[in-house]
């Protein structure tokens, strides 16, 4: 079957292709698969022996289905066997690919949180860094007030460097809040017309 598949690659548009059910999201039964319809599917004679000597019987193609969407597909092929699969195995083929598309969309959820998680944290680290830059200046100049062995001159330089940095605090506090609205919905625009020249 490997072989098969490496020297004759499935065409995509072929009914009874993979490609096929995973685009269209419709299963495929096919009970019984005569020589005839191997012979018809051949591409040469090297083709037609490799396929003879799989012994294929019986074919099931079920979709892969994730929220409504195909993501791929799940084959099941009869050969040595001789079996020939019936309704009841298409159905079971369907639930285990309906146990299958969970796990995968199971891994990716997981993946997704586990991608939110670090991006918070990559946030809430910057977030730190930045506040903790205007917070030390005013801290430190506030100390430094509070000592009393500042003259009037340094002590009103003391006081600009302390609001200047309250205000930036205040702006990433207010942008922070910002984001907060906007992934709550919450956001509020004030819009209204501008003069482009001023």
């Amino acid at each position: 079957a490997r072989t098969l598949q490496e020297r004759y690659p499935e065409d995509p548009e072929s009914p009874t292709s993979v490609a096929t059910v995973a685009r269209t999201g419709k299963p495929l039964l096919v009970s019984d698969i005569p020589d005839a319809l191997i012979v018809a599917a051949a591409r040469d004679a090297e083709h037609l022996r490799v396929i003879r000597a799989i012994g294929l019987t019986s074919y099931i193609c079920v979709p892969l289905m994730a929220r409504g969407q195909p993501i791929g597909a799940l084959t099941f092929v009869a050969a040595e066997s001789g079996r020939h699969y019936d309704q009841r195995d298409l159905q079971f083929a369907q639930e285990v690919a309906a146990r299958a598309s969970l796990a995968v969309e199971n891994a990716r959820a997981y993946r997704q949180a586990n991608e939110a998680n670090r991006l918070k944290d990559e946030f809430l680290g910057t977030l730190s860094h930045e506040l903790r830059t205007p917070l030390n200046a005013v801290l430190g100049y506030a100390r430094m007030l509070q000592s009393g062995l500042m003259d009037a001159e340094k002590s009103a330089r003391a006081i600009d460097v302390v609001e200047r940095n309250a205000r930036s605090l205040n702006q990433i506090v207010d942008d922070v809040l910002d984001v907060s609205r906007i992934i709550s919905g919450k956001l509020r625009l004030d819009v209204q017309p501008v003069e482009l020249q001023t």
